[in-house]
This record gives structure tokens, sequence and C-alpha cells, in this order.
């Protein structure tokens, strides 16, 4: 009689590849990766562990994922628990390839790249996921819908291998199960920290946190005195003693240029856009209009030229009668005069165009 071991050594499986020396393959990874890292190389005969690697193999699972997937198993588990933990990613595997047997592969929205997405997450995960997995593609499916693209999921992918790809109790979350679920939008927009990148440690990170807040406080503070600092420069700027002494020059007047009110009221001015020459030009308009009247002479003060009808100063006409150059009727009479002149000549046009018409 045949023994039953040798026998079961030598069986094929059904697609005529040789299974058992695959499971050895697969326990041998097991038990040099928990010795590797735990320091310890278990005891262990590997039949139930066996028999669902076999199940798996004649699934189609390669190896390499099974090996991938174990080690990370290794890593996560405390020592003395690494078989378990081997049973659970098995049994979770096995748990996988039922559902998609038992459910039909979903018709695909034409133009989705699965191809593309898995690819790009197995380069940057390591993995060995199919984009033909029924679970995977309605996944996909779904967030497409929602409005993502292809950008999207590498986004996705990018921020998520950079935050767990380092972490042995997260690795195993880069999954289309997790990675593509409802929370896609949260883990596009993830933070990748530095942390993350292991570029700094975690208290590194919350001191340069720290530091970055204490540096924008200060951004803060030298802008606003560097603010302070230019108004005090343009009031500086202000030509409050050249504007005082051409008013004293043209109205005779001895006002100080650092008196408080007039100094404020200049401010005002220059602040509204006036510049030297405008209160130049004010000064000339109303020490013109003023200058000889006893009445409105007294009003060419500070108080009264620069404060808000400076506007109207500035545009006031100066006439012959202010400048004491004719009297206020010969100045009415030269108006009439010049209207009338003015009619005439525009008479005397009409009437020339009208004769060049007839000839």
């Amino acid at each position: 009689m045949k023994n039953p071991d040798t026998w079961r050594r030598k069986r094929k499986a059904r697609d005529g590849s040789p299974r058992e020396p695959l499971v050895n393959e697969i326990r041998e990874h097991y038990l040099r990766e928990t010795e590797r890292i735990h320091g310890v190389r278990p005891a262990i005969n590997f039949p139930r562990e066996g028999a669902i690697v076999k199940r798996l193999l004649k699934a189609g699972v390669p190896v390499d994922t099974l090996k991938i997937h174990i080690t990370r198993s290794v890593i996560g588990a405390r020592k003395g628990e690494t078989r378990l933990a081997l049973i659970n990613i098995l049994t979770s595997f096995q748990a996988g390839l039922q559902t998609a047997q038992s459910q039909p592969i979903p018709p695909a929205t034409p133009g989705i790249p699965f191809e593309k997405i898995i690819d790009y997450l197995n380069k940057k995960a390591g993995s060995s996921y199919k984009p033909t997995d029924p679970a995977t593609m309605r996944m996909i499916e779904a967030r497409w819908t929602e409005g993502y693209r292809l950008e999207d999921f590498y986004q996705v992918i990018d921020n998520m291998t950079a935050k767990w790809g380092k972490n042995a109790q997260m690795m195993d979350f880069l999954r289309p199960a997790t990675l593509f679920s409802d929370k896609f939008g949260n883990y596009l927009g993830a933070v990748v920290t530095p942390v993350d990148l292991g570029i700094m440690s975690r208290t590194g990170y919350e001191s340069s946190l720290v530091l970055d807040e204490w540096i924008v406080e200060k951004r803060q503070e030298l802008r606003a005195r560097n603010q302070a600092e230019a108004e005090n420069e343009k009031m500086d700027i202000i030509p409050f003693e050249k504007i005082i002494d051409y008013l004293n020059k043209k109205a005779g007047s001895s006002y100080k240029p650092t008196d408080p009110a007039t100094m404020r009221m200049i401010e005002a001015r220059w602040t509204e856009g006036y510049r030297l020459e405008d209160f130049y030009q004010v000064i000339d308009n109303m020490t013109a209009k003023w200058g000889l009247d006893p009445k409105m002479m007294n009003f060419l003060r500070p108080a009264t030229l620069f404060s808000d009808k400076f506007g109207n100063y500035l545009g006031a006409v100066v006439t012959p009668v202010d400048r004491g150059l004719l009297s206020r009727d010969g100045y009415r009479s030269s108006l009439v005069i010049r209207s009338w002149g003015e009619r005439k000549r525009r008479e005397l046009e009409a009437e020339g165009e009208e004769g060049e018409v007839y000839a």
C-alpha cells in the first residue's frame, strides 16, 4: 500500500502544476520571516494553513502576493502570535475569493481605466491586486460615478502609501477595499506630513509646527511694524513747512507749520490725494479772491483754506474784479459786452456760411 504522505506530496493539481512545492515555499517564507523579524523560528505543522494556501493557489492567487501579505502580517503581529496573524490573513484572502466567486463581474462604465489604477496601486504598494476583481471594479466605478477621475485615484494612492507605507499596522489597508471606499474624499485631501515620509520624528514635527506658528506670528508683527513705519514715513514727507511758508508769504500772515490743528487739516487733505501744487493753487486762488476784501481776508487761514471745502477753493475762478483790475460794475459790463460780441460773431459766421451756400 502506498504511503499517504508520499501520495499527497506527489499529487498534481487539476491544472497540471505541482501544488505541494508551492505550499512548502509559502511555509518556509513564513518561518524565515518570523525568525528574521521576531528572532524565533516557530514549530508549525502547517496543516490548516497549508489547506487554505492550496485553495488560494488553485484560485489563481500569485505566490508573491501571498508572501507580501504574510510578511506584513508577521510584522504587525506580536511575538508569539504570528501564527494567528497568518491564519487571519489567509482566511481573509479566502473570504474575499469566495465573495468574488459568488458575485458576477459588473458591467464596467466605458472609459474607466481600471487597469491603470490598479497597476499604479500595485507599483506604489508592492501588491498584486487584479483590475478585473468584481469588488474592486464596483468600488472604482462608484467613485468614478461621483466625479473622481484618474488623477484623483493617483493622488489617493500617493497620499496613503506615503502615510501608511512605513506603518506595519496600517500597510495592510493599502488595498482597494479601503482606498476606494466611501472615505475616498478624505484620503484625497489627506495631508502628508514629514512624519509620514520618515523625514522627521513626531516630536520633531510637533516642534516644527510650534516653530512655524511662531514664525507666522513674528512675520505678522513685522508686517504691522513696517506698515506703521510706512505710515509714519508718509506723514513725515508731507511738506507742512513749505505749505505754511507759502501761505504766510502770500497772505502776509505768520502761521506755524507745527500747529497740531493745522497739521491735522493738511494731513487730511493729503490723505485725500491732494499734493503740494494743489495747496499752492488754493492759496493763490483765495488770496487773489479775498486778499483785497477787508471782510474776507481774515479767512485766509489754514482752518478755512484746508478745510473740507478745499476742493471748491481749488477750482475757484479768479476774476479781474478779484485781482482789482476792474470794478464789479465794470466787470459785469465787460461780461455783457463779451456775451454780445460772442453772439454777434456766431451770427456773422452763420450768415457767411449761408452766403457761401447761395453762391
